[in-house]
């Protein structure tokens, strides 16, 4: 299947079901919890005032409309038209475009923040995707990435549902960002999906738990994603 058609599909089950009433609920419900995670992910791009931001893959716009409240030069872009319709009801009016992250409508060097949240490794291309990020990104911008460790002990037992193209451990992501030009400045581990508040469920609640404590003992080469800011 060639990446257009992955694309497609993946947008599909965005559109279908990531997004179905019954999930937006679900992410509306624990937005208060996502944003500290947010604040900190904004931090560690040291977005300011002045800065030109997008936010790549911008789902439902929690975080760009976060954003907006640093910059007013924020764009979003995602190729769901449920997550930009979903954002739109929640967060207003937002500068947001439909679109490809491997095929990015933007001129080169039209951004100096940029951030790609656990969206890389769902691009069917993702050195496609790497390579219009470096080209949208101006000279000494910053591009933050979270994304999965392939190292991460509980992988297996606990699979992403969105379709996953991509996963590698902490060095092969670093290697990954090399190749395309990007010069990793600091990282951290990335855990925020284990310590969601109750859903529903309290044997997964519990799951989540256990996997956090398991997760945080065994270190940062373990984490269940990284997060990497990059030059």
């Amino acid at each position: 299947m060639s990446a257009s058609h992955q694309t497609e599909d993946g947008a599909a089950f965005y559109d279908e079901r990531y997004y179905a009433p019954e999930e937006r609920r679900r992410r509306a419900a624990r937005e208060r919890y996502m944003q500290r995670f947010i604040d900190q992910w904004l931090a560690a791009l040291d977005l300011r005032h002045d800065s030109r931001y997008l936010d790549l893959s911008c789902g439902d716009m929690q975080m760009l409309a976060a954003a907006a409240d640093i910059t007013p030069h924020t764009r979003g872009l995602d190729f769901s038209l449920a997550a930009l319709m979903a954002g739109r009801e929640r967060y207003g009016p937002l500068a947001v475009v439909p679109g490809d992250a491997q095929r990015l409508p933007f001129a080169d060097d039209s951004f100096d923040r940029l951030s790609c949240i656990g969206s890389l490794e769902h691009y069917p291309d993702a050195s496609a995707a790497l390579g219009e990020i470096r080209r949208a990104l101006a000279p000494g911008g910053r591009v933050l990435f979270t994304v999965p460790n392939a190292r991460w002990p509980f992988l297996r037992l606990w699979p992403d549902p969105q379709p996953l193209h991509t996963v590698r451990d902490r060095d092969g992501w670093r290697q990954l960002f090399r190749e395309h030009g990007f010069q990793v400045i600091s990282e951290f581990a990335e855990n925020h999906s284990l310590t969601r508040p109750y859903e529903g469920s309290l044997l997964r609640w519990l799951a989540r738990r256990a996997f956090h404590l398991v997760t945080i003992a065994a270190g940062l080469h373990r984490s269940w994603q990284f997060g990497f800011v990059c030059e």
